[in-house]
């Protein structure tokens, strides 16, 4: 598959809206575009993030070195604390992702095909 086929498929679309609608504090969600050759089977994605509405929900303060473009594959760098909900927010994350791979909700005709059908969050980045 193509990174634009998979950028179109009903799989990346619902993967994404389920993602803003079950998580307030994250505002979009792109596919890896540098990464996406580079695995056989799985495509990264870049989860846009608005740290200081996360930041809110745990009484967690935002670091002063966060700013628009900072990244990250944790939320973990983009607080001052550390807390062991960070790795928990992080695996949350992934398994919803898997959640939604294999709801049986969705008909196999509208699944991708394999390879190109396992979706990870390779990074997070800030929006402000």
């Amino acid at each position: 598959m193509t990174i634009e086929e998979v950028k179109e498929s009903y799989m990346f679309r619902i993967i994404k809206r389920a993602l803003m609608k079950e998580y307030p504090w994250i505002t979009n969600v792109e596919i890896d575009e540098e990464e996406f050759d580079n695995y056989f089977r799985l495509v990264f994605l870049n989860v846009f993030i608005d740290p200081y509405i996360l930041g809110e929900e745990y009484d967690w303060e935002v670091a002063r070195w966060v700013e628009p473009g900072y990244n990250s594959s944790s939320v973990a760098l983009f607080f001052k604390e550390r807390d062991p909900q960070f790795s928990e927010i992080n695996d949350e994350v992934n398994n919803f992702i898997y959640s939604v791979i294999n709801s049986p909700a969705i008909p196999d005709e509208l699944k991708l095909p394999k390879p190109k059908d396992e979706f990870s969050v390779g990074d997070y980045i800030s929006i402000k």
